[in-house]
């Protein structure tokens, strides 16, 4: 007997046609051609064959499984269009961007970090952190359903903890494909009063109590929140003037800042937040221990980015903030940001007391060095000016 089949598109369009054949096995597309895609209809010239493409393979149906009943034909057709009109149609892809990998702490610190998820897929990425003992990382969510901005905090908990380098390890999976990045976390001598977190306790406990007694709605959802095992840590290096500490739970963050001067300049300002939930208060308490909470437009005006110092910071209006790496740097360190108009930026670094240390003009690309050479040990501020102002930090081990 001499047949054909024919298969049509979403549009009932005929896009492929096969060749007359006698009684044996097709010879037309056999999976070496272009996919043709996804098609949901298929007709057959006679009863024998029905292929339907789904882009991947191809699926017989022989003239020994089918019945010379039109009905039962009919059906078992609709039944496989209906299967393959099923199947799911997507593509899973994803990349963690890990825009720094070497950092400095000392025991009783640690580093807040930015990287970034590229992803597309149904699939959720979920994130872990290995470490060796001694020394604690925790990612802010660790679970991600889009594209977005992960907080990798790595934190200094044993005081005895030897110099030296340490890997710390990100595995990111969303159960199809599988990154693991490693990360250099150097461990030097520093002042062992970083280790003493009791201040910070202190004032991270009266916050906390407060929300309680204040707001029993609040109380009832996070009744549990004082009760965390918190890990903690100094920011390396250390802000100017305002003493900052960070604690960690899961996906809750609370900064802790204060100011110790004399009274009434003196105040305590603690900062909860869970971006996850969307859950954040920000508590003030003043030189007379008066507690009262920070309205949240006003939290932007308090809060100190503690990532921009090792990572990416935040410059509102502007889709490629400036990036130093390596930071801290021994010899030179590349600061990259967005220039793609090649516009003339001027580079100005400054030192923690303001002082201008260097000051290049000029810089049509998007990439400026920056040489150790002539600079000591230390935190330094830089501006990038041009038709906007980037600000950053950089620390010169």
């Amino acid at each position: 007997m001499v047949c054909s089949y024919c298969i049509f598109n979403r549009l009932r369009d005929q896009i492929f046609h096969s060749p007359r054949w006698k009684t044996g096995v097709e010879n037309g597309h056999r999976g070496g051609e272009s996919s043709f895609g996804v098609y949901r209809y298929a007709r057959c010239h006679d009863d024998r064959t029905a292929a339907v493409h789904d882009g991947c393979a191809t699926l017989l149906l022989s003239a020994l499984q089918m019945k010379e009943d039109g009905i039962k034909l009919y059906m078992m057709k609709m039944l496989l269009l209906i299967f393959i009109t099923c199947l799911p149609v997507y593509s899973q892809e994803m990349k963690l961007d890990v825009p720094n990998r070497h950092f400095m702490a000392t025991c009783g610190t640690g580093i807040d970090t930015r990287i970034y998820l590229q992803r597309t897929g149904a699939n959720p990425v979920t994130l872990s952190v290995t470490t060796t003992p001694g020394i604690k990382a925790v990612a802010q969510p660790d679970t991600l359903f889009e594209a977005d901005t992960v907080i990798l905090s790595m934190l200094v908990t044993d005081g005895t903890l030897s110099a030296g380098n340490y890997p710390v390890y990100i595995i990111s999976t969303d159960q199809i494909h599988l990154q693991v990045d490693t990360l250099d976390l150097e461990v030097v001598w520093g002042n062992p009063a970083y280790t003493d977190h009791t201040l910070a306790e202190k004032y991270r406990d009266s916050a906390l109590h407060f929300i309680m007694r204040e707001y029993p709605v609040i109380r009832d959802e996070y009744g549990d929140l004082p009760s965390f095992g918190w890990s903690g840590f100094y920011p390396y290096p250390s802000p100017d003037i305002v003493s900052h500490f960070v604690f960690l739970q899961g996906n809750w963050r609370i900064n802790v800042l204060w100011h110790v001067m004399v009274p009434p300049y003196d105040w305590k300002k603690v900062f909860v937040y869970n971006t996850v939930e969307n859950a954040g208060w920000g508590i003030l308490m003043d030189s007379e221990n008066q507690t009262a909470e920070i309205p949240p437009e006003r939290h932007y005006y308090f809060y100190q980015d503690t990532a921009v110092v090792t990572g990416i910071g935040e410059v509102p209006g502007r889709d490629l903030p400036p990036v130093a790496c390596p930071n801290p740097f021994t010899t030179q360190t590349v600061i990259s940001f967005g220039n793609a108009e090649r516009e003339p930026f001027t580079f100005r670094l400054f030192d923690m007391n303001g002082r201008l240390i260097r000051q290049v003009k000029g810089i049509r690309d998007s990439r400026f060095i920056l040489h150790r050479e002539g600079l000591k040990p230390g935190v330094y501020y830089f501006h990038l000016a041009g038709s906007t102002l980037l600000k950053g930090i950089i620390v010169a081990s």
